[in-house]
């Protein structure tokens, strides 16, 4: 916001020897009569700054001076007859306000004007106040330095006659200097620099009239070459000349009369103020004469005034912008350019911002969540590498960055304008390319919202705080960030402008605060930069971005919404690849591939992977690429290194081009063994930002050809968050999370290998003193301990599949230690391992026993929890998924069915050809889940598609409708198949004519008048239907929830069962239901109960009751309801975790203040919890197993840990032992796998 300020300072003269006479003739005439009313002022008077108008958005002040007296000789001019027709207000200012001097806005909603007015009291005719020009002057400047607006703006004066001497009185005057700073120009209006001949017969004049108040002191100092005019000019231009903190002189227009003045209309007294008096410190080409008195040079008619138009277009020429405009326009010229935010490809190329994507996902809090569970608790799986990656296509509310400050729903339900906004995301999920993308659209203009709201976008890199000095404020951030390069003080300048424009317009400035997870580890610090932190954090209008793992202070504002960013859509996969100009002729070729190969196409949803997939397409053979994720990182990876080779000057252009990888690795290899080394102590240390300590712990362990960081800035894996910063100041992440875990994981097998006489690991970064002796140095150690740690999750795939290459020897030797003790006594989390491991191999001779395992527990889970989170992972085998569907039961095949039509789920060639020969089981449910299943794959194989097609004439009914269901999901059908489709909308069986609707029109939900017609069906198969959908409707009206709570007290039981169950499917019930569904935990019926304790388990935040009485279900007679009761037990986290602190199970932090050695007080209590345990390990990542007579659970929450006293840990071993034999037979669940170590095995 830019104002400027105009002091307009008027004073007059007019003279004259024949007026001078008449004038003391006539006052000795008239003494009497002066005598009586005479009243002497002998004290100064001060002038006052008066705001006359302070509108918002403001760009400039206008001052409109209203003086009680106007220059020398205003007060005959203001009293003559023939005057008397003109405004008074052109006779009290220079600008009516019918013509007052502003720069016109562009739109009139936001006046530019701030006016001013300064009022002082110069007449020295009567009733004079005793002072000079100077003690007005320094009147002036003290209003000034009080009235100032913040930040201070620039300034422009305009003074006519006397008024421009008091300007420069005051521009000279002691402690000015801040003032003389701001001032941008200076108007001279008819000012008499080197005085006056007019001053002697107003001296005359004031002698005369001494009796009414007259005083000479002011007339007299503007005697034509005065010496104390003189003194003046000369302390006004070295006032005004350039110093250090003022880099150019003010500028300077002076206007001068060009008519003489006239008394009477007849008698001239010549022009008041000569020309070389009023111009003498005009700048050149800035003199100019106006075709009027002196007393006209202060009075325009109108707007359309000529004098007007001259004044305003001098104003402009003078206007400067203020220092607030200044810093905006900096920053956005130099910070902000457009080669600055642009995203730097792995191939040198830029890509533009209008080219990049940014998908955001509304992240639902856990009071919300909580409540959200999908049927029978089918939700996708958190295990699968994709969704680790955050990659998985979202089921969830999207938000277009453009408009995330639009009215939205708060967390209370009511709406709201979101001003405080969380983005978290993955690395390389585009967080930086978010910032830029909002720096670039706002700086444009392209987002109307945006710019309405804000006047300014401030990205900070939070990192850029760690060791910058306190005390610490706003004026020293904006300072380091943006005005650090300027000279001399003007940074600092700029900087204290847009501080002191923060608080006061706090409301239209935006702040991003990038990377909150680096300086998380802050906030503990009671020092001066850790307050700054939460300063910044505390911000009206904020954007923090942060990685998952970051939590806020809580001592900061509460957060408005809170938003993740996730992969690219499909859609976007395929703009990317067109926007590539070298990829573009080939971007079909491309696309066919990633349909063929599940883990790249889920791969590629990462922007910076996509980027290295398209760099290295010309070196992958389509025919043989590989399918695990480790082959294609290997291939990716060694492309990058044919660039790296040459820019770290190891090869020539030519001679990478034609190396083969080997030659290239062996060229590298210092630099690679660097890249191990450095990741894996990063991994080991939870360090993915690598500072100048980091760095200076591992220099001296590598002989490289260049210095350490210039190495790691020629290194494609390796990137900084400040590229402009120097050197060896940057700090250095990986491409993503995921190049760093594959070198980690090179690190590994390099110590892995040779089997006895394996290296011992080596940890740099060494967190406390005294962890050297318990440090897992030897890698089958390091295995033993972190094998089910969800933070080594893809480490240990890309482990299993380097060692594969190194063969069978090393490959089984890591399944074996895997096998061996300590092991998980859940199972599901040992399981996961064992998985993601064999989707990472292809050849294993114990891979048949793990598979059958595998499939074992996919029964299991089905049998156990009524659904399969198994299952929906794409790298459960083939093999075991395909015996479990054998195996299966009717219900528990369609349970796996129905894992399998999860979204993101692939499904093999294999595996749809399994699915599409169920389409015709005589079961309609696995036909009906079957074709649910085919329809979730977005690209079928045409063949199938053909087979579908072929059923909608098969003659059962059911498979019609399954296939139709099933086509309903596809996308471009052939035309054929469409027919056909819209013939069965005629078809005699309802259910056929019901999913054929669907899979036409594409609706995922069904109007409620819909739902009431289907209802009413006379066909049972359609009610149903109608009544599944009303289950499964979230957010159901107030009256549908009482109704279906009222039901709780039905006479029939199963009405309430089938009424608990509905309401279980809704988030947040009232208090009045939840006692209800309560009360149904004693009911006389079992199901009942069951579905009770079902619909408990998905709310959040149960009353201690209704804990109380789903605990004691855990002793229910009934095993099913056991079972649900453990469900629902397990479901509320902060239970069990109490639970398990309270029976002496304590986490890592805490028994480092524990003196009691964290004995575990009630073994019996936490058997009776193994099934809840076991129930949550299938959800999350949570093992249970002993190490040494201590137990150890390993939760996502910690790690917790407690002691044994001997026997107990027998007892323990038994009681598990007791609870798996319920479950254990007909599964082969505990079993060994052949080929392993039996005796290695746990005695359980």
């Amino acid at each position: 916001m830019a104002f400027t300020w105009r002091f307009i300072i008027g004073g007059a003269g007019k003279w004259g020897a024949t007026v001078a006479v008449a004038v003391v003739l006539l006052a000795a005439a008239l003494r009497p009569l002066i005598v009586k009313v005479r009243r002497r002022k002998n004290s100064p008077r001060s002038g006052t700054l008066k705001i006359l108008s302070d509108p918002d958005g403001a760009k400039f002040e206008f001052v409109d001076p209203a003086p009680s007296s106007h220059g020398l000789i205003d007060p005959f001019v203001g009293s003559l007859p023939s005057m008397a027709s003109a405004p008074i207000q052109s006779t009290r200012g220079l600008t009516p306000p019918q013509a007052r001097l502003s720069v016109e806005p562009k739109s009139p909603e936001r006046p530019q004007a701030r006016v001013l007015s300064f009022e002082h009291d110069s007449n020295w005719l009567t009733d004079a106040p005793v002072k000079t020009s100077e003690e007005i002057g320094n009147s002036l400047l003290r209003e000034i330095k009080d009235k100032r607006s913040v930040p201070h703006l620039p300034i422009i004066f305009i003074g006519h006659s006397l008024g421009g001497i008091i300007v420069k009185q005051a521009l000279c005057a002691q402690d000015s200097e801040e003032v003389v700073d701001d001032t941008s120009g200076i108007i001279f209006l008819g000012t008499p620099h080197l005085g006056s001949s007019a001053s002697v017969a107003g001296a005359i004049l004031g002698f005369a009239t001494g009796l009414l108040g007259s005083d000479m002191t002011l007339v007299l100092s503007l005697k034509s070459h005065d010496a104390h005019l003189s003194n003046l000019a000369a302390r006004f231009r070295s006032c005004l000349a350039p110093n250090e903190r003022r880099g150019q002189k003010t500028r300077i227009i002076s206007f001068y009369e060009t008519k003489p003045m006239y008394l009477f209309g007849w008698l001239t007294i010549g022009r008041v103020v000569p020309r070389y008096s009023a111009v003498l410190d005009a700048d050149p080409n800035e003199e100019h004469g106006i075709d009027t008195d002196h007393s006209g040079l202060n009075k325009c008619a109108g707007r359309d005034d000529k004098l007007y138009q001259i004044l305003k277009d001098a104003i402009g020429r003078l206007r400067a912008p203020s220092r607030l405009e200044q810093a905006d326009k900096l920053i956005r010229d130099e910070h902000y350019k457009e080669d600055k935010l642009q995203i730097d490809r792995l191939s040198g190329v830029r890509l533009p911002m209008d080219q990049c994507y940014i998908n955001l996902a509304v992240v639902e809090q856990a009071d919300q969540d909580a409540g959200h569970s999908n049927e029978e608790g089918t939700a996708l799986s958190q295990h699968t590498l994709l969704s680790r990656q955050k990659i998985e296509v979202p089921d969830k509310t999207m938000v277009d960055l453009a408009t995330i400050f639009s009215h939205r729903k708060g967390r209370n339900g009511g709406m709201i304008e979101p001003k405080r906004i969380l983005i978290r995301g993955r690395a390389g999920m585009g967080k930086t390319t978010l910032c830029k993308k909002i720096v670039h659209e706002f700086t444009r203009g392209t987002w109307n919202e945006w710019s309405r709201l804000f006047d300014r976008v401030l990205w900070v890199p939070l990192r850029r705080l760690k060791g910058r000095d306190g005390p610490y404020n706003l004026g020293k951030l904006f300072h380091d960030e943006y005005f650090s390069h300027l000279k001399d003080k003007d940074g600092e300048r700029l900087a204290d402008a847009m501080s002191d424009a923060t608080p006061q317009n706090g409301g239209r400035t935006l702040f991003i605060l990038d990377g909150l997870d680096e300086v998380s580890g802050e906030w503990n610090r009671d020092d001066d930069m850790s307050r700054f932190l939460k300063l910044l954090l505390g911000q009206q209008n904020v954007i923090i971005t942060s990685r998952p793992n970051a939590s806020l202070p809580a001592d900061i504002p509460s957060l408005d919404l809170e938003l993740e960013t996730i992969g690219f859509y499909p859609d976007q996969v395929k703009a990317y690849l067109d926007a590539d100009s070298k990829i573009k002729p080939k971007a079909d070729a491309v696309q066919s591939f990633l349909q063929k190969h599940w883990l790249i196409q889920g791969l590629v949803r990462i922007p910076i992977q996509l980027d290295a997939l398209c760099y290295t397409w010309e070196d992958l053979d389509p025919k043989a690429v590989p399918n695990t994720m480790t082959g294609i990182y290997t291939a990716i990876v060694q492309k990058l290194w044919k660039k790296d080779a040459v820019r770290l000057g190891k090869m020539s252009e030519a001679q990478a081009q034609t190396a083969r990888p080997a030659e290239i690795e062996r060229c590298v290899n210092t630099e690679i063994a660097l890249l191990e080394c450095l990741s894996f102590n990063g991994l080991y240390d939870n360090v993915i930002g690598f500072t100048p300590a980091h760095r200076d712990k591992i220099v001296e362990r590598f002989k490289l050809d260049l210095p350490l960081d210039e190495t790691l800035a020629r290194l494609s894996f390796m990137r900084t968050t400040d590229p402009s910063s120097k050197l060896d100041g940057r700090t250095y992440h990986f491409l993503h999370l995921t190049f760093q875990e594959y070198f980690a994981a090179r690190y590994f097998v390099q110590q892995w290998r040779d089997g006895e006489h394996r290296k011992p690991l080596d940890f740099i970064f060494k967190r406390r003193k005294g962890d050297e002796a318990n440090l897992p140095t030897d890698p089958a150690e390091f295995l033993r301990r972190y094998k089910y740690s969800a933070h080594y999750d893809v480490f240990w795939r890309f482990v299993a599949g380097l060692l594969e290459v190194e063969g069978e020897k090393e490959i089984l030797g890591f399944f074996h230690t895997i096998e061996k003790e300590p092991f998980d006594l859940l199972g599901p989390t040992h399981q996961r391992l064992v998985m993601h491991c064999l989707s990472e191999v292809a050849e294993l001779p114990i891979r048949s026993s793990l598979e059958e395992r595998l499939s074992q527990w996919l029964l299991f889970e089905c049998g156990l929890t009524g659904s399969s989170l198994l299952a929906t992972e794409s790298e459960l085998p083939d093999r075991a998924l395909q015996n479990a569907l054998k195996r299966a039961s009717g219900r528990g095949r369609v349970t796996i069915l129905e894992a399998l039509g999860h979204r993101g789920r692939h499904l093999s060639e294999t595996t749809v050809a399994a699915l599409a020969a169920l389409l015709k089981d005589e079961d309609f449910v696995v036909r009906y889940s079957a074709a649910n299943a085919l329809g979730g794959q977005s690209n079928l194989p045409e063949g199938t598609l053909a087979a579908l097609a072929a059923l909608l004439k098969h003659e059962d009914g059911d498979v019609r409708a399954s296939a139709a269901e099933a086509l309903g999901r596809q996308s471009n059908l052939p035309e054929g198949t469409l027919a056909a489709l819209a013939a069965l909308l005629k078809d005699e069986d309802g259910l056929v004519r019901y999913n054929t609707a669907e899979a036409l029109a594409g609706q995922s939900n069904l109007p409620q008048a819909t739902l009431a017609a289907l209802l009413k069906d006379e066909r049972g198969h359609v009610r149903s239907s109608a009544a599944k959908a009303l289950a499964g409707q979230p957010n159901l009206p107030q009256a549908t929830l009482a109704a279906l709570a009222a039901l709780l007290k039905h006479e029939h039981w199963h009405v309430r069962s089938s009424a608990a169950q509905a309401l279980g499917r809704q988030s947040n019930l009232p208090e009045g239901t939840l006692a209800a569904l309560a009360a149904l935990l004693q009911d006389e019926h079992g199901l009942v109960r069951v579905s009770a304790a079902q619909a408990l388990g998905r709310q959040s935040n149960l009353p201690e009751g209704t804990l109380a009485a789903l605990a004691a279900l855990l002793q229910d007679e009934h095993q099913q309801v056991r079972s649900r009761a453990a469900e629902a037990l397990g479901r509320q986290s902060n239970l069990l975790d109490a639970v398990l602190k309270a029976i002496g199970l304590l986490l890592e932090p805490e028994r480092q203040g524990e003196t009691t050695g964290c004995t575990i007080r009630n073994p019996e209590f936490l058997e009776s919890l193994y099934e809840s345990l076991l129930w949550r390990s299938f959800r999350e990542q949570s093992s249970l197993y002993i190490d040494d007579d201590s137990c150890v659970i390993n939760q996502s929450t910690g790690l917790r840990t407690g002691s044994f006293e001997h026997p107990r840990s027998n007892q323990f071993r038994d009681a598990v032992r007791q609870h798996r034999q319920h479950w254990s037979v007909p599964y082969m669940l505990w079993d060994s796998c052949k080929g392993e170590d039996h005796e290695a095995r746990s005695p359980t």
